[in-house]
């Protein structure tokens, strides 16, 4: 999508430069105008998508050493330190979140833009599966304390 925008945005400026009629080349610079904001916020999906996938395995490595750990309990202080670091990388998934979130919320300005909506809608769907594993998180330090206290 990013290239055929590309290829858009040039033909557009082209069109532009080529025009004579001052109220033809301002609608074409209105096109073009919106051909690159497109660009832009489909540029910053693809990279919030990129990095919530990053976040996610980061998530799901995470869980699975946490674990190892409970499974062998080798070190039940260490589980606790493992598990409050998941949270801090969770913690700091939200501040990512929030600074995309105006990238999140397209369809208020420009509607319609199917390609958009299906990246925002893949990024939801990465972000529900972050959602997911923090309750997964939830139900392991609960196993977690349950078998510090048996020890």
């Amino acid at each position: 999508l990013q290239h055929t925008l590309a290829q858009q945005i040039t033909q557009a400026e082209a069109a532009v430069g080529r025009e004579e009629s001052r109220q033809v080349r301002h609608a074409l610079a209105q096109n073009l105008s919106i051909l690159k904001q497109r660009l832009g916020r489909i540029k910053k999906l693809e990279e919030l998508v990129r990095l919530l996938e990053a976040r996610l395995q980061v998530i799901k490595n995470s869980l699975g050493l946490i674990q190892d750990e409970v499974y062998t309990f080798t070190d039940v202080a260490g589980i606790q330190g493992m598990v409050d670091n998941l949270l801090i990388n969770l913690s700091i998934s939200e501040e990512f979140r929030s600074e995309y979130e105006d990238v999140l919320n397209v369809e208020a300005d420009l509607g319609g833009l199917s390609a958009l909506e299906s990246s925002s809608g893949a990024a939801r769907s990465t972000e529900a599966t972050i959602a997911a594993g923090d309750a997964e998180i939830r139900a392991r330090q609960a196993r977690s304390r349950q078998a510090q206290r048996i020890k």
